[in-house]
């Protein structure tokens, strides 16, 4: 079982490696937790057990960082509504130009868009 492993005290512990990806956020290699039993078919159900409640928790905190990174390329996600045009661009590093007409052009496509 890849999940368990077995002290010279006799316990049983689960072990799980964390995802490369999470190693920072978490500031470990690996989770280790004592099933504190002796039992092996007690201590397989539960290292079982928590290594799903681990790998649920590693798909949570994945969700979180992929949300947080495509807010921080998105200016309209970090809004609680919508935004003009022109701040959009200008979020996103791009060259604006609004005329006294209300019309937005982004120059390099030339193309234009009213507000």
């Amino acid at each position: 079982m890849p999940y368990i492993y077995r002290r010279a005290s006799g316990t049983f512990y689960a072990r799980l490696r964390v995802p490369d990806n999470l190693r920072a956020v978490l500031g470990s290699s690996d989770l280790r937790k004592s099933l504190r039993t002796t039992d092996y078919h007690a201590a397989t159900k539960l290292a079982l057990q928590t290594a799903a409640a681990w790998k649920q928790e590693f798909q949570r905190i994945e969700a979180m960082l992929d949300a947080n990174k495509l807010a921080a390329g998105s200016p309209i996600l970090l809004t609680s509504g919508l935004i003009r045009l022109d701040h959009a661009a200008e979020a996103a590093g791009l060259k604006v130009e609004t005329y006294a007409s209300g019309q937005v052009t982004l120059p390099p496509s030339g193309r234009a868009c009213s507000r």
